[in-house]
């Protein structure tokens, strides 16, 4: 099949985001990255005993604050700067690979492990009018975790709580711990999203078995669509989990894989519970369409009465619309009352019969 040049073009120069096409390992910043936005850097170096905070104003600070005898968290919010990102990831030796795919934010959730760390890849997902995603990247060192998000802010407010008030086993745990604390939050995010589809489901239930109204079968295919495509990007979510409980690196250590088996446990309560939202609006839809056809047959049944009653009395009319000068009936004095009161006695005889058979 011959196409044009132009098409042949557009096809592979736009195949990812608008981008063309770059070698593995590439750092070019994609074009769906919108305006840069500065880029801000945090470090949270604590053991049991004591935790500092400190906010950076570039990455080549990091080198200096590190301490390698404590659980360090670098957060960098904003990876619209290439450069730091790339900066930051020669710090810590990431590989080129993993440099691009904290870049390029159209990747899904997967589990990668290299030489000195593990990269994690995953999805936060936000509830607007529609489902937005914003990527994740984790990278677990011997003594330090790195995280690079898109945007400012988070499901980690707790966690940074926790980690500057003692509270819980975060302080006391290794560097994995807090890891494993990272992703669940993000899961536990999940959660607060499935409580608002059903929310949403309840409104749409009530309105479906009260009064429907144009715009119910619009609004439950929506919900429709946001459930599965939040189910494609589960699923990937709860295959890097199975990978991160089933590996047998040294960086995870066997106290935290209890942790990770019960996250797997909560990212398939979370799946589960997507595709059991996801029946209840096919049966929904189901119900709002038996609803629609139902009210339908109504009025066509109240109709085809009307139409059963007024044909014999049309009839009736008809026969003394006649223009014959000689019909009997016309020079009758009570002729007149006397059709009026055929017509109702047929009507009447009409709705007694069809109340008999409970079609009224």
């Amino acid at each position: 099949m011959n196409f044009p040049k132009k098409q042949i073009s557009n096809f592979f120069t736009e195949k990812r985001a608008g981008k063309s096409y770059s070698p593995p390992g590439s750092i070019d910043l994609p074009v769906n990255l919108g305006s840069k936005k500065k880029t801000e850097i945090s470090l949270f170096s604590f053991d049991e005993n004591s935790c500092t905070e400190t906010k950076l104003q570039h990455v080549s600070e990091i080198n200096n604050l590190l301490n390698p005898k404590k659980v360090n968290w670098i957060n960098l919010d904003g990876i619209d700067d290439a450069e730091s990102v790339n900066e930051l990831g020669k710090i810590f030796k990431l590989h080129p690979l993993t440099i691009e795919d904290i870049i390029n934010t159209d990747q899904r959730a997967k589990f990668e492990e290299y030489n000195y760390y593990i990269a994690l890849m995953l999805k936060m997902l936000y509830l607007e009018d529609e489902i937005k995603t914003e990527q994740l990247c984790i990278i677990l060192t011997e003594n330090t975790v790195i995280t690079f998000q898109e945007h400012h802010g988070d499901p980690f407010e707790a966690i940074r709580e926790r980690i500057r008030q003692s509270k819980g086993r975060i302080r006391k745990m290794p560097c994995d711990y807090l890891a494993y604390a990272l992703v669940d939050a993000v899961v536990d995010s999940y959660f607060i999203l499935l409580d608002k589809f059903g929310d949403e489901l309840d409104l749409l239930e009530h309105e479906l078995n009260t009064h429907s109204k144009k715009d119910t079968l619009k609004n439950l295919q929506h919900v429709k669509r946001q459930l599965l495509l939040m189910r494609k990007l589960l699923f990937p979510t709860r295959e890097m989990i199975t990978l991160l409980q089933r590996d047998e690196t040294t960086l995870i250590n066997h106290e935290t894989d209890f942790f990770i088996r019960d996250l797997l446990d909560h990212i398939v309560r979370v799946i589960e519970t997507v595709d059991t939202y996801k029946d209840i609006v096919v049966d929904m839809i189901d119900t709002y369409r038996s609803n629609m056809s139902n009210r339908m047959n109504e009025t066509m049944k109240i109709l085809t009465i009307i139409s059963t009653i007024f044909i014999p009395l049309t009839f009736i009319v008809g026969v003394y619309g006649m223009n014959f000068k000689y019909m009997p009936e016309l020079d009758s004095v009570w002729g007149y009352p006397l059709v009026w009161l055929v017509m109702i006695i047929t009507s009447a005889s009409l709705i007694i019969y069809f109340k008999r058979k409970n079609w009224l």
